[in-house]
């Protein structure tokens, strides 16, 4: 009997509960039907449960409203609000003795099974006034990670566009602060895809004492232990000093953010007017915490310097009007899903209407494996719209196996204390919104074996892990293979610990270039002259250790470009024009795409090392595909400047090819004895012409493997780029040996169709490297180095068929032949072929061709007769 008492109660309240709304039950699946005026204000008496409205209300009836939760009671709004796209117009709010005001006064902390939502709810001409944390949408906000603010606005015509408050006032939300005392970051609450376009203003009241009057912002005035994403502010900002006291901190889009606060992808343009007031900024009017530990992140953050007045800002960046109207200067804005250009905003952008955002929590319950759907709760794998959340207290923390790709892709991810991540060497993952550890170090961890690293792309700033490298063990003494070019991808890394190690058999080597010295341009950190205590983030360095294994990389990841400036090409070094670069990011990045500043470096000059061979690829081989934390080459003419983008990120580790399988030649020459090997690419374009092309060659740079490179007249090449190839062209290539005696010329790659002729001058040979692709010769000290020669026809040995002995020789600009066939056809051309001068000769042997005007250099001189043809090589 008293089960049936309890059920009908039960089923009594709910039938009562039900009839103060337009219909649900108040659950997630039946949330209760906002309709009226009436609805609306009934929310009031059920603060822990769901709503949705079902029309747009009119508050104009209603002269002073009463805040949801908070407005002098210690209520707290627990539940979820959707308001479906509706508007609520007209609220008027004026109670300014009373702190916690808005339409909700004080929003709290959600759970994993039970989040706190307010979306898609939007204000239209609004009037509030209250003491301390006002706001149009909310005056406070004491959450965590579960609490979302998201989709929702507020804007109003003149006269009907304000929140006035003593501290803590912002266009939207008063104050957006985590429920924990300690400094936020992963336990934030959030506010997403939102905007007010409100003036908020300081209400002049003098604070009592232990108070102050403080954080003013267009979105939000206080963001301490907050999170801002994707959200804007154009309301102008007022808080002028009008009394004896002090007044702080006022900004376009929030007063203040220190105790890490965030904000990600946001931008304001409103006036802001702090006369006489402290900390006043074009974006965020103060970061600066006691200590410095507990300052907030601003990333892809911006305000608008002409319409606020404001030059400086406690964070973001300061650009232009027509700039913040460039989508090309809003750096990390995802304009494809998030944002849109839009002429209705002023020009600026604006935000598209987004799906829901919703959460799923790791539980370990089954395995360690992100992908197995046992292991999250509600039971699914992670999609696009989710924030994963991955507490502390766990049997089994996630370890990323593989590629996390498409609608697998999370939209955030908050890492609490004591929980953790693992992306294994095979794992890849991308971020694309928040990405928070409050679980230091040791709780993002990118792990490595020799089989390369896991790959990770974010954008949130101050995300703290530990990233893996496996170096080889070099042959330091024997060979040169084994070295690797090294780059940090978080800031601040010392070269100590496992970057030095010590004992027997544990030698190290650790390299920096230093392209101004003349001479002895590899400085080592063993010296301390040479002051390398620090990894500096987009600097390369040049290492070999004597034992292989596994060395890390600890602290804050890098995610913003980086910009080396001040590269020079200094005569007589070295290394003249060569500058050791590297890649400052957790992932490859390519140096083909993204946003990269390259002045007066040329495009194909970015050289890849190759651990195993002892020697530098050039982009042909690499397609321009950098891996993280690995060094590169770049050359330039003088005064050169390099900002590696953080556009450029991408995943993966193989060689991008660039180019058709018909577009290259790629000849090796190998030592045997220690198989270190240098590659000499030529590359057919036909934009490029036989001598050196800044825009399609590549200069040689010498690694450990014997030196083998084409030549022009005027350059050394380790990537040589011609308009084309026939049978009159002939490439010279020079050979300089290491400490082996026997060496192989191999040829690679060839280009379809193509009979590639290799001529050895110092033997007499001739090889048909496209019958036989491999050719082995002895080198040693003193040879000439300019030995070989490639061809794409046979060379005539300088025998005419007639027996006659072709002659040539240059006299005070002309070329003097003997020897010729009567009515031979003789032609001067350069090395890519091209015919420069032309004769036919008569019934006597002798002839003379001209070469003035002619550049120094190393040219042909063909000779056809009906009897044959023959090449003869002069140097001008």
């Amino acid at each position: 009997m008293k089960k049936f008492y309890l059920s009908f109660l039960l089923l009594l309240l709910t039938t009562w509960a039900g009839a103060q709304f337009s219909g649900g039950l108040g659950t997630v699946a039946s949330p209760y039907q906002v309709a009226t005026v009436s609805d609306l204000g009934n929310v009031r008496n059920y603060p822990g449960s769901c709503f949705i409205q079902t029309q747009d209300i009119d508050l104009s009836a209603v002269s002073n409203w009463e805040p949801v939760g908070g407005g002098g009671t210690s209520v707290k709004f627990t539940g979820q609000y959707n308001g479906n796209g509706k508007i609520i117009s007209n609220l008027t709010i004026s109670k300014p003795s009373i702190s916690d005001i808005g339409l909700f006064g004080h929003i709290g902390e959600g759970a994993a099974s039970a989040p706190v939502v307010i979306r898609d709810v939007h204000l239209v001409n609004v009037n509030v006034r209250g003491a301390q944390r006002t706001g149009s949408l909310a005056g406070c906000v004491t959450g965590n990670i579960y609490t979302l603010i998201e989709g929702c606005s507020a804007t109003g015509m003149a006269g009907k566009r304000s929140v006035t408050g003593d501290a803590s006032a912002g266009g939207l939300v008063g104050s957006n602060n985590g429920v924990a005392s300690s400094p936020g970051g992963a336990g934030n609450p959030i506010i997403s895809k939102c905007y007010a376009d409100i003036d908020v203003i300081y209400s002049g009241v003098q604070p009592a004492p232990g108070q102050k009057a403080e954080k003013f912002g267009g979105l939000t005035g206080c963001n301490q232990k907050g999170i801002i994403l994707d959200s804007y502010a154009r309301g102008a900002v007022t808080a002028n000093k009008t009394g004896s006291w002090d007044v702080y901190y006022a900004g376009g889009l929030a007063g203040c953010m220190i105790n890490r606060g965030v904000i990600e992808r946001c931008y304001s343009t409103g006036r802001v007017n702090g006369t006489g007031a402290a900390g006043v900024g074009g974006l965020v009017g103060n970061n600066t915490a006691s200590g410095g530990t507990a300052n907030g992140t601003a990333v892809n953050a911006y305000w608008d310097t002409q319409s606020s007045g404001m030059s400086v800002s406690a964070a973001g960046k300061g650009l232009t009007s027509m700039q913040m109207k460039l989508q090309s200067s809003l750096s990390g804005f995802d304009f494809a899903d998030v944002w849109q250009t839009d002429a209705t905003n002023g020009g600026y952008p604006s935000l598209r209407n987004v799906p829901a955002t919703s959460y799923i929590t790791w539980n370990g319950s089954v395995s360690d494996n992100w992908s197995n759907a046992g292991n999250w709760s509600p039971a699914r794998l992670p999609g696009v719209r989710d924030i994963v959340v991955i507490p502390g207290g766990c049997i089994n923390y996630p370890v990323i196996y593989s590629a996390i790709t498409g609608q697998l892709i999370p939209e955030g991810i908050s890492i609490q204390e004591g929980g953790g991540l693992v992306i294994s060497p095979s794992g890849i993952l991308t971020v694309q919104g928040l990405f928070l550890n409050d679980a230091g170090t040791q709780g993002l961890v990118i792990a490595a074996d020799e089989t390369g690293t896991g790959s990770l792309i974010h954008g949130s700033g101050n995300l703290n892990a530990t990233i893996g490298r496996f170096v080889s063990a070099a042959g330091r003494v024997s060979n040169g293979t084994g070295w690797q070019l090294l780059s940090s991808p978080v800031a601040a890394q010392p070269v100590n610990g496992s970057w030095t190690p010590t004992g027997s058999n544990n030698d190290y080597d650790f390299l920096m270039l230093d392209e101004s010295r003349i001479s002895d341009c590899w400085l080592n950190q063993k010296d301390a002259a040479s002051n390398i205590s620090t990894f500096i983030p987009g600097v390369g360095y040049f290492a070999a250790y004597e034992q292989e294994g596994v060395k890390t990389f600890s602290g804050v990841l890098n995610t913003s470009a980086v910009t080396i400036t001040g590269l020079e090409n200094t005569s007589n070094s070295a290394f003249s024009g060569f500058h050791l670069a590297g890649n400052p990011f957790a992932s490859a990045i390519n140096w083909n795409t993204g946003s990269w500043v390259k002045t007066n470096i040329p495009p194909s000059s970015m050289y890849l090392w190759s651990s195993s061979e002892g020697s530098y690829q050039t982009l042909v081989q690499t397609g321009g595909l950098i891996p993280a934390m690995n060094g590169f080459m770049v050359y330039t003419r003088g005064n050169g400047t390099l900002t590696i983008p953080a556009d450029a990120r991408v995943h993966g580790t193989a060689p991008l090819l660039k180019g058709a399988a018909d577009d290259f030649i790629l000849l090796t020459a190998r030592d045997m004895e220690g198989q270190t090997a240098q590659p000499s690419v030529i590359r057919l374009d036909s934009r490029a012409t036989g001598g050196f092309d800044e825009d399609f060659d590549a200069h040689f740079l010498p690694g450990f493997a014997p030196m083998f490179y084409s030549r022009t007249w005027d350059a050394f090449l380790a990537l040589n780029t011609l308009p084309e190839i026939n049978e009159q062209l002939c490439i010279p290539f020079g050979f300089m040996k290491n400490s082996a005696s026997l060496f192989n010329i191999e040829l690679t790659r060839s280009i379809p169709g193509a009979t590639i002729y290799l001529t050895d001058r110092k033997t007499n040979t001739v090889v048909n490297l496209s019958q036989l692709p491999v050719y082995s010769f002895l080198s040693e000290d003193g040879d000439d180095p300019d030995r070989f020669l490639i061809h794409f026809s046979t060379l005539g040995t300088g025998e005419l068929p007639s027996g006659k002995t072709l002659q040539v020789i240059t006299l005070n600009g002309t070329l003097l032949l003997d020897g010729l066939p009567a009515g031979a056809e003789v032609k001067l051309s350069n090395l890519s072929g091209q015919t420069l001068r032309q004769l036919k000769a008569g019934v006597e042997p002798s002839a003379s061709i001209s070469t003035r005007g002619l550049p120094s250099g190393i040219y042909l001189v063909i000779v056809t007769s009906d009897k044959g043809f023959i090449s003869r090589k002069v140097v001008l």
